[in-house]
């Protein structure tokens, strides 16, 4: 008798729970049946018919109180009668449908992929923008009427290149400017001199050193006369290689990237009785 009382018990307050877990469930339905009924009211007044008609679908719903049902059911189609649409396409400018616009309005994505079917649109003024998936963009402004129905709207989009396969060129590094030919030639020049000259310096030097040391002061003229312009020649020569060997050296130094006009150096040299007149003239 005790176990049935107890049973009894247990099974009361098991639908006890029940009907308050039901009378909670009914009162969430309720409270969003009264603030979708409140909210389509307002919206509606705002002219942002496309939210009220979100709202007005809930309290319009059979599981809201019938006293919101009605009105909110009446609204329904009074709000679809004045909510306007648009069908937009996006074409080049030969009437050639692009396929793969995505739609904005006001900034926001209303559409992936255009595919001709009707888009609700609030009443007033809007800035569509199409954009490729190439990047291309177009916008253009519409002012929508209110109960104004599939109205064809067309964005003309020039049409671009196709996406290149191809990879970006590789970044090439300038060249460096070339050693100029003139610097090799000088370079070369100025190391043969300065052999040539220093051996018949050498030379030159040994011929007085023993002329001095076996016949001074009874030598020939002719001996010290060649020994003499040896002598000088090798100067010369010296003179000769060291201006050479600078004039490589300020070409290695100046040099630049080639130009149609190629640089020209000349080198005079006047062998005197006292030394050497070197000059150099170029243009660079």
């Amino acid at each position: 008798m005790r176990a049935f009382a107890w049973a009894t018990l247990l099974a009361a307050t098991s639908a006890g729970v029940a009907l308050a877990e039901n009378h909670e469930a009914r009162g969430q339905i309720s409270d969003q049946c009264a603030a979708a009924y409140e909210g389509a009211q307002v919206l509606r007044r705002d002219g942002k018919l496309v939210e009220a008609h979100r709202q007005l679908l809930v309290c319009a719903a059979p599981q809201c109180p019938q006293v919101t049902t009605s009105d909110c059911a009446r609204w329904l189609h009074e709000v679809e009668d004045e909510l306007p649409t648009i069908v937009v396409s996006v074409r080049d400018n030969s009437g050639v449908d692009f396929l793969d616009a995505e739609l904005l309005v006001d900034g926001k994505p209303v559409a992936k992929r255009l595919d001709g079917n009707p888009i609700a649109i609030d009443p007033g003024q809007h800035t569509l923008a199409a954009q490729r998936s190439t990047g291309q963009t177009v916008e253009q402004q519409v002012l929508v009427r209110a109960a104004e129905k599939d109205r064809l709207v067309t964005l003309v989009l020039p049409a671009g290149p196709p996406p290149s396969s191809l990879p970006p060129p590789e970044r090439v590094a300038p060249p460096h400017a070339p050693v100029p030919v003139g610097s090799y030639v000088f370079a070369g020049l100025g190391l043969v001199a300065v052999g040539a000259g220093v051996i018949l310096d050498v030379g030159a030097s040994n011929d007085v050193a023993n002329m001095r040391r076996d016949c001074a002061p009874a030598c020939s003229p002719d001996a010290k006369n060649s020994a003499q312009i040896r002598m000088l020649l090798g100067d010369t020569l010296l003179g000769l290689g060291v201006v050479s060997i600078g004039v490589a050296t300020w070409l290695w130094f100046h040099r630049q990237a080639p130009t149609p006009q190629a640089a020209r150096v000349t080198l005079t040299v006047i062998p005197l009785t006292t030394g050497t007149l070197c000059s150099v003239a170029g243009q660079f």
